[in-house]
């Protein structure tokens, strides 16, 4: 028969493709692994893994079962937090409010949240970000996550976590994309006349009802630059979806490796954050720090990010324990970049 509290061994084997590592993660040695994948094999008459060189590999036996372990987990950690809820001795309620790009960032921690926190309740509040930050400060919403910018963080409280630059996006058609870098590893800053060659192309960017909207245009503003013709929404999926028809020059900091765009640093770079936002004088309680903290960690090693810490943010990492305390300081207020890579 399965035995359903290995079924972790098996998930392990697949995810890293090896016996090894498998069993340097679990704490197993390699040649008990090998007899369990036997004996499992054996009880279903069939190959669950392809061995090729040093790799184990999934048959089509082995990604049923697979499928099948992945439910069963999802049920039991559903049925442990139900059981849980239960026995909780009381709710604490949490209005988080998520633009739609903060949504990316909540949505994949939502199940280990409502296991550490069963006793939580929830609500989340989706918006864009000047909306939100008005629900922050009349008090109807707890906590803001999401990309934010500091020029706009008067009368709250926040804690800032990383910062990526808006990249300016050209179709490779425009004589211009020659200079331009193919991929995020070799971008180039575009130069004054060269920007003045693309004012007569069509710009997709978003609007002012969004911050990285605000953003962008205050830097434009900057350079006299006035794109002839502009669509502007404060969807910006809708902008990047356009964006990669390569039909449209335009703004994004999460477009990456599109075959029909080259990209360029603005003459002078344009940033947004990653940030959590709470109301003046709210301590934030273990739920937000727990958010704050898995957030920190899960995009640590994400391409183009850079470390952006403010002293909120420091307080809660370093209250949870998940941060090393050589973390560049951010300042309070601006958080500007600072030479020696001090503050961004």
């Amino acid at each position: 028969m399965v035995n359903y509290k290995t079924l972790p061994y098996f998930m392990k084997i697949a995810d890293t493709g090896s016996l090894t590592e498998a069993g340097k993660e679990l704490g197993i040695s390699v040649s008990a692994l090998s007899r369990y994948v036997a004996e499992l094999e054996k009880y279903f008459g069939m190959p669950l893994f392809q061995r090729q060189k040093q790799e184990m590999l999934l048959t089509e036996a082995g990604k049923l079962y697979y499928q099948g372990c992945r439910r069963l987990q999802e049920l039991q950690n559903k049925t442990r937090y139900e059981i849980a809820k239960l026995t909780a001795p009381g709710r604490e309620r949490l209005r988080v409010g998520l633009t739609p790009s903060g949504v990316a960032f909540l949505i994949p921690l939502y199940q280990e949240l409502m296991q550490a926190f069963p006793e939580l309740e929830l609500e989340i509040v989706e918006g864009y970000a000047f909306q939100l930050l008005e629900g922050i400060r009349n008090g109807s919403i707890d906590m803001l996550f999401g990309y934010y910018h500091p020029d706009y963080l008067d009368g709250v409280e926040y804690a800032l976590f990383f910062r990526g630059e808006i990249y300016l996006l050209v179709p490779r058609y425009h004589p211009v994309s020659a200079s331009g870098g193919v991929d995020l590893k070799n971008v180039t800053s575009i130069r004054p006349e060269e920007l003045r060659a693309l004012e007569g192309m069509s710009f997709a960017y978003t609007s002012d009802e969004t911050i990285m909207g605000k953003e962008i245009s205050r830097a434009l503003g900057k350079l006299a630059f006035h794109p002839v013709s502009q669509f502007r929404s404060r969807n910006a999926q809708m902008v990047n979806s356009l964006l990669q028809t390569g039909y449209y020059a335009g703004f994004s900091y999460y477009l990456e490796n599109v075959p029909e765009l080259v990209y360029f640093h603005m003459p002078e770079p344009i940033y947004m954050y990653t940030a959590a936002v709470f109301p003046q004088g709210r301590t934030p309680g273990a739920a937000e720090r727990w958010i704050c903290a898995r957030h920190a960690e899960s995009q640590r090693r994400v391409k183009g990010y850079e470390e952006a810490l403010n002293g909120l943010a420091r307080s809660i990492l370093g209250a949870e324990g998940e941060h090393p305390s050589d973390t560049p300081l951010c300042s309070e207020k601006h958080g500007r970049q600072r030479k020696g890579g001090e503050a961004v």
